[in-house]
């Protein structure tokens, strides 16, 4: 799940106009289920690692509430969740589409599909025929 929100958030930063926090991004996708993944507290974890400090605020649930990263994840949330209330609120601030959304999470899981089942992972086989 988190390489999928990871991937996710990568793929619409270029959407919200944040193509250069790309790379930051993914890490907030990433490192948002390190809590549960090592079973340590999260704020304990994010005084170990070298985060930018608006990632960290939004992995410790301290980002202003217009915090673009923030938005971003929480739509990336919203999405996962299948929130569709708060995925119409959070597409109309960031002004990206719900189609945008949708394709975007698509698109993210055959990645991950490929990163741990293989390049044919999620292709249907194709069926011969006579």
């Amino acid at each position: 799940m988190a390489l999928l929100r990871a991937r996710l958030l990568e793929i619409l930063a270029s959407q919200a106009g944040l193509r250069n926090r790309s790379g930051d991004l993914f890490l907030l996708g990433l490192f948002s289920l390190l809590d549960a993944m090592v079973g340590r507290p999260m704020e304990e974890l994010l005084s170990e690692v070298g985060l930018p400090a608006d990632v960290r605020a939004v992995l410790a649930g301290s980002a202003p509430a217009g915090a673009r990263l923030g938005r971003l994840y929480r739509l990336a949330l919203a999405c996962e969740q299948g929130d569709w209330d708060t995925l119409r609120v959070l597409t109309r601030e960031t002004g990206i589409e719900a189609g945008t959304v949708a394709n975007g999470y698509v698109a993210a899981a055959e990645w991950c599909a490929e990163v741990f089942c293989g390049a044919d992972a999620g292709r249907t086989p194709s069926r011969r025929t006579g």
